[in-house]
């Protein structure tokens, strides 16, 4: 600034003033704008590593969301899946059992067969929970497909939807059309 301003005429300095003061004023001048500048650079820096940490912690946080939303969709059904499983075994017990009194063995048989068509509902049922939750992740993740291609958006919006859905209140009503 002090540069231009004697180079423009408009600052004089008194003959008895030397160059080398002058250039001392000019570099000290150049030397508080590189500070200034420096100053800057550094602030702007700064600002910019604490808006990427915040959006790592944002991310972070809504991947903390999902992976609990998810776990929570398979746990139902693979919960489903074990009780089904234990009844199955405990009926398998019943019915190879050695029989003493041929009634209740008859009864005990009609009990199990009887259970059998709920216990494969609940398998059927279980399983596909887990099929539509795994399916859902792949088209989330897009794992099974190319770089860059054409996708169906309600495909899209439903699997995100599906994992999200532990996270939705009741209250709240999703509308396509």
């Amino acid at each position: 600034l002090l540069s231009a301003l004697i180079f423009a005429g408009l600052l004089q300095f008194h003959p008895s003033v030397s160059g080398v003061a002058i250039l001392a004023g000019v570099y000290t001048e150049l030397f508080g704008l590189a500070y200034a500048l420096a100053q800057t650079i550094k602030e702007s820096a700064e600002a910019t590593q604490r808006a990427l940490h915040q959006t790592e912690v944002e991310r972070l946080g809504a991947l903390h969301g999902l992976v609990a939303g998810v776990a929570h969709e398979l746990n139902t059904p693979l919960g489903a899946l074990r009780s089904s499983a234990d009844s199955l075994t405990k009926i398998s017990e019943r019915l190879s059992a050695p029989v003493s009194d041929p009634e209740a063995a008859e009864r005990a048989t009609h009990r199990a067969v009887r259970a059998l068509p709920r216990l494969a509902e609940a398998i059927k049922s279980g399983s596909d929970r887990v099929d539509t939750v795994v399916r859902s992740l792949k088209v989330f993740a897009q794992l099974d497909e190319a770089e860059e291609q054409v996708c169906d958006l309600h495909e899209g919006l439903q699997s995100a939807l599906t994992l999200l859905a532990p996270k939705l209140s009741p209250k709240v009503e999703v509308v396509r059309v």
